[in-house]
């Protein structure tokens, strides 16, 4: 009886220590398919990442990690990172992690390694009493932007380590149980060692879940795990920030976020995901919104298995590259607008020489002829074309942002009050014109001409695109444009602006048309309707004035046009500016001898005689070296020099220098189709007597010459 007592206590440990190891054996099941899924996951990412002790011992890495560092995973695990890494970057990494550890806070930092620069971020994981047991790092190579894949390798083998010495202690306590009975206090303080254990493999266990939740919650891409069916399993933080859906909206269900014309294509990668195990990285899509926008994306991708090699899933990184195709389409289009205006103004300052030609020949011929003279009729219309052609010219010039704008303030309600007012004269009865002008309002410093110029060619506009009528809307307003607008706006620039709108609720224009409506002699009018010049004009003259324009428009709803300009703060003047109207008076002559500089011959020819006419000698010099050389010889007989500026060689400004070094006192007058430098700026602006826009007009060539002989 005795007996039987002693051995039911006997088989009862037993039976909890075989319980206890079937215990075991479930978890290191549970273990091993959740460090399958771990290792998948972090696997899948492009980045590099590692798990460290405190201490800087490498507890997990991933493949993309071991491979930068030259080894294999298992060579990594158990060495510390700080004796891997290369000397002359040992210290400064060790001392990012010992900070992690000591402020509990994580860390973001950017070095250089074999000429590629890594961006990394520390994570700290705590234990449950706040201490920093493990530091999670991720590197990624920001030099190429190649998507990242995480990796976490979990401690198999010490966990299988201390499964099997756990396995061997129970086993031998079984055996000391069925031998020696007698010893029941000895097998009772082993059950209690073996549930400590177990306690102790469960914390772990969990540990390494929250590390493997940590890692997919810290993402800033957004993370899905899919089943092998399709249906979303997981959804990241940084998912519900960029795509708007949440975990529970998507729990055991498709997303669809795909749009129709992107179909085919993510079809064919996800069956090689899912047939292959092929990883995709870097794959370029479009992806929905649930608010119904469409955002630009690039996926990695990957097919993970459950802890006994099966295919189990897709792992999918999905990041927003909106904002930088946006980008890189706006400087695609600056550096295009920019490369034509650098053409449109050299196309322009030559054909400016050749309508100098044309014009100056015609003023001559006209001044010969009298009123009744046949020929006269034919040399005005000659004369008007050209005139007409110089306009165009200088249209081109503007765009091209070769013509400075004569700034002054300039009160912008002021500018569009007075064009209303015309255009309510002008335009048809059925187009309603409505201003919403903010007052007070900031004033600009702008050119008043050029303001009307382009007020007036986009209210042209407008009219055109309302042919059965409409609504036209002229808004003013004070503005701040910040750094997130001028990020996302290449060419602007933050501060204080005046913004000048004008909308109509007209045709609209496609996005094939709204594309190149800046560009010179692009138009949709027909053949004689239109030069295409207009809007590339109103495009140069905001840039002349250092602003920036935008355009929106939709087909059959209208089009809209922003035009910001820098404000000035200074109090407005009572009263309007009023300027000095030029009084014609009768052309002066002079016998004077000028000393004429200009490379193009034709426009030597024609200043010469226009000079000639009205009583001057003049002597002619092709280059500034020559004019130089010939002004040293005979400046005693030189009365005046008129100058070119833009000329091959030492050029008009150099010239301009080694004449007054020779003569403080020479009298010059500059000759120029353009102003299109400091260079130029600086002549004008050290003490020159005049300025002659080309084309010339015989009474303003030859009133700036007798001024400027005159001193006035």
């Amino acid at each position: 009886m005795a007996d039987s007592n002693l051995r039911d206590p006997v088989d009862e440990k037993l039976q909890a220590l075989e319980k206890s190891l079937a215990a075991i054996a479930r978890l290191e099941a549970e273990l091993q398919k959740k460090e399958a899924t771990t290792q998948a996951l972090i696997n899948a990412s492009g980045d590099r990442a590692m798990l460290l002790d405190s201490e800087g011992v490498i507890l997990a890495a991933n493949e993309t990690a071991a491979a930068a560092m030259s080894g294999s995973v298992k060579d990594l695990i158990g060495k510390n990172a700080f004796l891997v890494f290369p000397p002359e970057i040992a210290k400064t990494r060790k001392a990012h992690h010992d900070a992690v550890v000591r402020t509990k806070r994580p860390l973001k930092y950017e070095d250089v390694r074999n000429n590629r620069r890594l961006e990394t971020r520390l994570n700290p994981i705590l234990d449950t009493d706040g201490s920093v047991t493990h530091v999670a790092v991720f590197s990624r190579d920001v030099t190429e932007l190649k998507a990242a894949s995480e990796a976490l390798d979990a401690h198999r083998q010490n966990l299988e380590k201390e499964v099997k010495e756990r396995t061997a202690e129970l086993e031998a306590a079984n055996a000391r149980l069925k031998a020696e009975i007698e010893e029941k206090r000895r097998a009772d303080q082993a059950l209690r060692e073996s549930e400590s254990r177990y306690r102790s493999l469960f914390g772990a266990a969990e540990r390494d879940r929250e590390v493997c939740r940590s890692l997919l919650h810290s993402s800033a891409d957004a993370i899905v795990i899919y089943d092998m069916e399709g249906n979303a399993r997981y959804v990241s933080p940084s998912f519900t920030r960029i795509f708007g859906w949440t975990q529970e909206e998507l729990e055991g269900k498709r997303i669809g976020f795909v749009p129709e014309s992107e179909k085919e294509k993510t079809i064919f990668y996800v069956r090689k995901i899912i047939e292959e195990g092929t990883l995709v990285q870097g794959f370029e899509t479009k992806r929905l919104t649930k608010d119904g926008r469409t955002l630009d994306i690039s996926i990695s991708a990957s097919r993970y298995h459950d802890h006994e090699g099966n295919p189990a899933g897709i792992l999918v990184i999905l990041r927003d590259v909106t904002e930088k195709k946006n980008l890189e389409a706006q400087l695609l289009q600056a550096h295009k607008m920019e490369a034509i205006g650098t053409l449109a103004g050299g196309v322009a300052h030559d054909f400016n020489n050749l309508l100098q030609a044309i014009s100056g020949f015609t003023q001559l011929l006209l001044m010969g002829k009298g009123p009744e003279d046949p020929d006269r009729g034919k040399l005005e219309a000659i004369e008007k074309a050209a005139q007409r052609a110089s306009e165009l010219t200088r249209r081109l010039l503007i765009f091209g942002r070769k013509v400075e704008a004569q700034l002054k303030p300039v009160d912008l309600n002021h500018e569009v009050e007075s064009v209303c007012k015309l255009l309510e004269r002008t335009i048809p009865k059925m187009i309603q014109i409505e201003t919403r002008l903010d007052h007070p309002l900031d004033l600009i410093s702008a050119d008043s001409v050029q303001l009307e110029q382009i007020l007036m060619n986009l209210a042209i506009n407008a009219r055109d695109a309302m042919p059965e009528g409409g609504k036209l809307i002229l808004e003013t307003r004070n503005t701040i444009l910040d750094d997130d607008f001028c990020k996302k706006n290449i060419g602007a620039h933050p501060g204080k602006y005046v913004c000048f709108s004008i909308g109509d609720n007209g045709c609209g224009m496609e996005k094939r048309i709204l594309d190149r409506i800046f560009e010179p002699f692009f138009t949709t009018k027909e053949t004689g309707k239109g030069t295409g010049l207009g809007l590339s004009m109103v495009y140069g003259i905001v840039k002349n004035h250092k602003g920036y324009i935008t355009c929106r428009s939709t087909q059959g709803k209208g089009t809209q046009f922003d035009l910001y300009f820098p404000a000035i703060v200074m109090e407005k003047e009572n009263g309007a500016d009023v300027g000095a109207d030029k009084v014609l008076k009768e052309i002066p002559k002079g016998t004077e001898t000028l000393l004429l500089v200009d490379d193009e011959a034709p426009l030597r020819e024609i200043g010469k005689a226009m000079l000639q006419r009205f009583g001057y000698t003049v002597w002619e010099a092709e280059n500034g070296e020559q004019a130089v050389a010939l002004y040293r010889e005979k400046k005693d007989q030189v009365h005046l020099v008129l100058l070119d500026l833009n000329m091959p060689g030492m050029g008009g400004y150099k010239c301009y220098q080694e004449l007054l070094r020779m003569d403080p006192n020479v009298k010059i007058v500059v000759a120029s189709g353009f102003l299109e430098d400091q260079r130029s700026k600086r002549v004008l602006a050290s003490g020159v007597k005049a300025f002659v826009e080309k084309p010339y007009r015989v009474n303003e060539l030859v009133t700036a010459v007798r001024n400027a002989l005159e001193g006035k």
